[in-house]
């Protein structure tokens, strides 16, 4: 999750947009949980603007990191 750190304004704002609940987010976020759902994915992909595809790839195959706000 720390892969994204650039992207955030805050931790709050991004668990928001994504619909991620917050608790889970920081556990996230932390390392303390390495995986993420699918509809969290997709929740992330919308918050940062990016094809969930390609946050998929990023996070479980070879993909490379998105870039965000351009999809």
């Amino acid at each position: 999750m720390s892969n994204i750190y650039p992207y955030l304004n805050s931790q709050n704002q991004i668990s928001d947009s994504s619909k991620i609940i917050a608790k889970r987010f920081n556990r996230l976020f932390s390392g303390e949980l390495n995986g993420l759902y699918a509809d969290e994915i997709y929740g992330l992909s919308k918050a940062l603007k990016c094809k969930p595809s390609q946050l998929f790839e990023y996070f479980y195959g070879e993909g490379e990191r998105p870039i965000i706000g351009l999809s």
